[in-house]
């Protein structure tokens, strides 16, 4: 369904979401104590869920929405192995609780042989959207080939590719340096359902 629609599943949806059946509010939780009955209009174990406490949210204060980049190793992404360069996560649940956003920049050295290159060809069940910009003057300087669905193509820098979900992709280096950015709507990049989304279907003409 969320690849289909291209809008992910929202935490707070009824019994589907992740955060059905989960109770923050103080009132709440002391009425759940009492009786599971009193804020749960169906038994959750119909489903496979129980009922809980807790909930992610933003944090309290304003400074704590400011990051400083980490370094981070390619083969803790699923799909990815060591890759040249050296990749910086700016942005994901780790950093700000509840954001929803992932974002990662890879410094890309100029390669002696790409190989096979490092990131499997897969589908995100949410959309993405990948940046290249080369080191060159008006962010030249940079070839990729990049894998949509069944077709390739070179793309010189600057460019950026948007990526529905469910379609597959990849990109491998073809020369030169630069930066690779890579933002997905999802908080937690191991937590979408990559290798389960159905392949992504060409909308029909009409």
């Amino acid at each position: 369904m969320e690849t289909h629609a291209r809008l992910p599943v929202d935490k707070w949806r009824p019994i589907v979401g992740h955060n059905s059946f989960t109770h923050v509010a103080k009132l709440h939780r002391r009425a759940m104590l009492r009786d599971e009955r009193t804020y749960t209009w169906i038994d959750p174990s119909l489903f496979g869920r129980v009922n809980s406490f807790g909930g992610s949210t933003l944090p309290p204060t304003p400074t704590q929405l400011i990051n400083k980049p980490k370094l981070v190793s390619s083969v803790e992404i699923r799909h990815h192995r060591h890759g040249p360069g050296d990749g910086h996560s700016f942005q994901d649940e780790r950093d700000v609780t509840d954001s929803r956003q992932y974002c990662i920049v890879r410094r890309i050295p100029e390669p002696k042989d790409s190989g096979p290159g490092h990131v499997d060809r897969y589908r995100h069940s949410v959309d993405s959207i990948c940046l290249f910009l080369g080191n060159e003057d008006d962010l030249r300087g940079l070839s990729v080939a990049v894998f949509l669905d069944n077709e390739t193509s070179v793309v010189d820098s600057p460019s950026s590719v948007f990526i529905p979900s469910g379609l597959m992709h990849s990109y491998i280096l073809v020369k030169g340096e630069g930066l690779f950015v890579n933002h997905v709507l999802v908080g937690d990049y191991n937590s979408q359902r990559s290798m389960l989304t159905p392949k992504y279907r060409k909308p029909r003409a009409v």
